[in-house]
């Protein structure tokens, strides 16, 4: 199996888990997690964020991550799909006490749009979306 490997962080910043992502393009399985995965990637935000964005993709996440500006100015959650948000995320969401906005960046199609209208109930936070179309998974 050739993947890229991302670690995924608890409270502490502790590496505790990790999620491979197949390279090959005829893997029947491109996701593989550890046996009772756990953490957070890139890592937990800090607790006074504002803005959250949350990622469908880990890719995703780690792309933003590159780009200066985003990686200053916001902190980055992936959901790992789109029925990823899981209770540490909602957790996670629910302790950042300063936050402001969540930005929902999933992918344009009929999957990524149910999934943001799930998130429809946190009305304590202006809730935004950035519609992901690279035309590829």
């Amino acid at each position: 199996m050739k993947s890229i490997v991302f670690p995924l962080k608890n409270k502490k910043n502790e590496i505790i888990s990790f999620y491979f992502r197949s390279i090959v393009n005829d893997d029947k399985v491109t996701h593989f997690y550890l046996k009772n995965r756990s953490g957070i990637y890139p890592t937990y935000p800090k607790s006074d964020t504002k803005k959250l964005i949350l990622t469908e993709a880990i890719i995703d996440a780690a792309s933003f991550l590159q780009i200066k500006k985003i990686a200053e100015n916001y902190s980055i959650i992936s959901c790992f799909g789109t029925n990823g948000l899981n209770d540490e995320i909602l957790q996670v969401i629910k302790e950042l006490k300063e936050l402001e906005e969540i930005i929902f960046c999933f992918d344009n199609d009929d999957a990524g749009k149910k999934a943001v209208k799930k998130f429809e109930d946190f009305k304590n936070y202006k809730l935004s979306t950035v519609e992901m179309d690279l035309g590829y998974n």
